[in-house]
């Protein structure tokens, strides 16, 4: 089944083929009635995987609630000649599967790459959904810049029916989470987190974190198995780079990031300082400048300051009287005394003739 090349069905003019998987054929078509360039997938039945419709409407009803523009736009669902289609965006661009075949992203490319992945999976998660299956060939680079995620083939809602069997796993082996390799129950938005650490670590090292022949082997280390530091893997890649991806890639879903914006937070934040964060340093309190030096004016001649004196009692100046007076009189000390009694009785015999 499927559609020839150059015919029209419906609204849709079949142009050309632009993948084929196991689920289906992807054909590049033009919506006659809107004018515009689509996606428009055709469900492949498979009489061994008899849910696969089943899984085909779910992800049908999961990409009709997303609406983000770093994820790919769901357009509409519904049968064509008698066979189940979908209609998306058509991204123009390489997915970045096909970049990293070149080489590891530049740091900042890197992150740049990272924040636009981590809003189009905070807005899933917001919505109530887990994307399940996060890997760099469901990552699509536009040439203008911004990035596309699609792939929601095993995308999940909260309240949608589970089909994976308990003990069966879902997703690339290299980008499982540990609980996706457990098969315990339906994973959560850390999965996602978890995955999205994995192809973070890919993007700046250039290699996965953990490789090898063995599927098993690779799965066993998602399980048990340390993350490596990207750092050691590429020395120009920051430090903190490398401690914020482990955290990411925690064993533990409780000990990631509790969600995909502060995931993003971390990135941004730490993108703003410096690799090794120095000691604080206090900027010392602005000092006020010192005047300039003026010029003294010439100083005048003028009487030396003498220290004011302290009024002395009366009897210190009558002990200096009779010091003058003996210098004026020429008389020793003792004849101005005598000379002073002599004075006092004649005075008082003349009192006494007085008043007889």
């Amino acid at each position: 089944m499927g559609f020839e090349l150059g015919k029209t069905y419906g609204d849709y003019e079949v142009i050309d083929v632009e993948a084929s998987s196991r689920l289906g054929v992807a054909y590049r078509v033009r919506n006659l009635k809107m004018n515009r360039l689509e996606l428009l997938r055709v469900l492949t039945r498979r009489a061994e995987e008899p849910d696969q419709e089943e899984r085909f409407l779910r992800e049908s009803n999961v990409r009709a609630r997303l609406n983000h523009p770093n994820i790919e736009e769901f357009y509409w669902a519904g049968r064509l000649e008698g066979q189940l289609v979908m209609t998306t965006e058509l991204v123009e661009g390489t997915t970045l599967e096909e970049r990293l075949e070149l080489g590891p992203l530049p740091v900042e490319e890197a992150l740049q790459t990272a924040r636009q992945a981590l809003e189009a999976l905070a807005s899933a998660h917001k919505g109530g959904i887990v994307h399940r299956d996060v890997r760099p060939a469901n990552l699509i680079l536009t040439p203008q810049g911004r990035l596309k995620l699609s792939g929601f083939a095993l995308a999940k809602g909260a309240a949608d029916v589970t089909l994976t069997q308990v003990g069966t796993s879902l997703g690339e082996v290299h980008y499982m989470s540990p609980e996706q390799v457990r098969g315990l129950g339906a994973p959560e938005p850390a999965s996602d987190l978890y995955s999205f650490g994995v192809v973070l670590f890919e993007c700046l090292t250039g290699v996965k974190p953990f490789t090898s022949k063995s599927h098993f082997e690779v799965m066993m280390a998602h399980v048990n198995a340390e993350a490596p530091s990207a750092h050691m893997v590429r020395g120009e890649i920051p430090e903190w780079i490398s401690l914020v991806i482990r955290r990411a890639m925690s064993k533990e879903a409780a000990t990631r990031f509790p969600d995909a914006e502060a995931f993003a937070d971390a990135l941004l934040r730490r993108e703003e300082q410096p690799a090794t964060k120095p000691a604080a340093v206090v900027a010392p309190a602005p000092v006020a400048a010192k005047p300039k030096p003026v010029a003294a004016a010439p100083l005048e001649a003028s009487p030396p300051v003498r220290k004011p004196q302290t009024e002395r009692a009366p009897a210190a100046r009558m002990e200096t009287q009779p010091k003058d007076w003996n210098s004026k009189l020429g008389l020793s000390t003792g004849e101005v005394v005598l000379l002073g009694l002599g004075v006092v009785v004649v005075a008082a015999s003349a009192l006494l003739v007085v008043t007889s």
